[in-house]
């Protein structure tokens, strides 16, 4: 039976701009993990965009919770989910502008 521990998995921070995503990532090297709550906000309306895959480039294939998904300004945007994510993956955003910043964080499980 597999162990979760509870874990920050992208500690609060800035999104980056189109192929940027870097800057708001989670690579799981060691353990895999499941991201439970994701929380995005920002001052404007930008549209954000989520991926979870093997590469840490932007891809349409690995895109979910809608491409290009609009938040609404001061507002936070909650994803109470499941998203597992294997070892050797990434789970990672990008913002379509970055005035005013898109910003986010993620929390969930690593697992064993």
């Amino acid at each position: 039976m597999a162990t979760y521990v509870p874990f920050t998995l992208i500690v609060p921070k800035s999104l980056g701009i189109s192929t940027a995503i870097s800057t708001w990532e989670s690579h799981e090297t060691v353990s895999g993990t499941v991201h439970r709550t994701t929380v995005l906000s920002s001052s404007g309306a930008p549209t954000v965009t989520l991926e979870m895959g093997a590469t840490g480039a932007q891809t349409g294939t690995q895109q979910f919770a809608g491409s290009a998904y609009t938040l609404t300004a001061n507002v936070p945007t909650v994803f109470n989910w499941w998203v597992a994510v294997a070892v050797g993956s990434y789970f990672h955003g990008y913002a379509s502008t970055g005035v005013p910043a898109a910003n986010g964080l993620s929390s969930g499980y690593l697992t064993s």
